[in-house]
């Protein structure tokens, strides 16, 4: 009889401390969500908007959707941006009409733009600007992608069209989705799933056992990334990119300008300053730029820094959207004109 007792207070005890466990697990796992753990989100409405026009690509993740007909009128709503009417290519780029039926005529435009958001955005600005100078301007740029990206449509689509020039614009965001990009080759999974479902979501982490474990205990793994950080002696991300990712997209640079250069062209990279560097001067971003012009000085890379004339400007605020914070009009066709000056006269 004793004995059975003393077995039944030694479960009730395992059990409860099993219970005790797993009280004290939950609570602790959801004070370090709180604190440490990016928080659930769902994709802005901006983002939903976009998602059905565009398709998945194997080597550079995502593009547009083919021949979006501007006949359709399909205009984005994005913050305060002003927006164009939509219409792609047949390679899924944004393109103005106009750009679409000269290729579809002779095969052939004198300047690509290669680029992000920013150089996507200015695709009309620039093709007028470049008009009004005697250029044919065609845009290949597109949003949430990074060097890497540039690197394989140069290859794949504005190469074989024999452009005479190549605009190659880097922005600040290239330091951390190039190195989002690798992830995502490494991952074998397709660039929306990766992304937790949409072109720009949080990436998931490569490994299926560490995915497994972030979507039941996000607060312990974020802690323990800052634990592991503070050991290693970093600083998160208060120092902008690292000395690895500014080396990374400064070697993807040397490349694509190797390859223009090969190919019988001329290269021009443009550094294209935030909001906060064409206000402030001196910034993170600022600092990996003038890392990355240390870098390719040696390759002799021509380059177009854009922060000195957005600096230069009286009010340097009034050329990005107040909200959005790209570049408006005012601001592309400052830098379609710092752009053709130097063309004209780097000859």
């Amino acid at each position: 009889m004793r004995e059975r007792t003393r077995a039944k207070r030694i479960a009730n005890s395992v059990v409860l401390g099993i219970l005790s466990l797993g009280v004290t697990v939950a609570i602790c796992e959801g004070l370090l969500r709180w604190r440490y753990a990016e928080p659930l989100r769902q994709p802005l409405a901006e983002v939903l908007a976009i998602q059905p026009y565009l398709k998945l690509h194997p080597e550079i993740g995502f593009t547009w959707n083919e021949n979006i007909d501007a006949a359709k009128s399909i205009v984005f709503t994005i913050q305060d941006a002003e927006q164009e009417i939509l219409s792609t290519d047949a390679r899924g780029f944004i393109n103005p009409p106009d750009a679409l039926r000269r290729p579809a005529q002779d095969g052939a435009v004198e300047v690509i733009g290669l680029g992000d958001s920013f150089m996507e955005h200015a695709s009309h600005t620039f093709r007028q600007a470049f008009a009004s100078a005697g250029y044919s301007y065609y845009n290949l740029a597109i949003h949430r992608q990074a060097t890497p990206q540039y690197n394989a449509i140069l290859n794949a689509y504005a190469l074989p069209m024999n452009p005479k020039i190549i605009l190659y614009g880097v922005f600040g965001n290239d330091f951390g989705e190039a190195e989002d990009f690798r992830d995502w080759k490494e991952s074998g999974l397709d660039w929306f799933t990766f992304h937790s479902g949409t072109w720009c979501g949080k990436p998931l982490d490569p490994k299926a056992s560490a995915r497994l474990l972030n979507r039941f205990f996000p607060g312990s793994i974020a802690f323990a990334g800052v634990v592991r950080s503070r050991l290693r002696g970093d600083r998160m991300s208060i120092l902008g990119p690292s000395e690895a990712q500014v080396s990374r997209v400064a070697e993807d640079i040397v490349e694509a300008h190797r390859q223009v250069v090969d190919h019988g062209a001329r290269f021009l990279l443009i550094l294209i300053p935030s909001r906060a560097t064409a206000l402030n001067g001196e910034t993170l971003e600022s600092n990996a730029y003038d890392g990355v012009l240390s870098r390719i000085a040696d390759a002799s890379v021509p380059f177009l820094d854009l922060r000195k004339p957005f600096l230069d400007q009286e009010d340097p605020l009034s050329l990005y959207y107040p909200i959005d914070a790209h570049w408006n009009r005012d601001g592309m066709a400052l830098a379609a004109d710092a752009i053709l000056t130097h063309l004209e006269t780097n000859e």
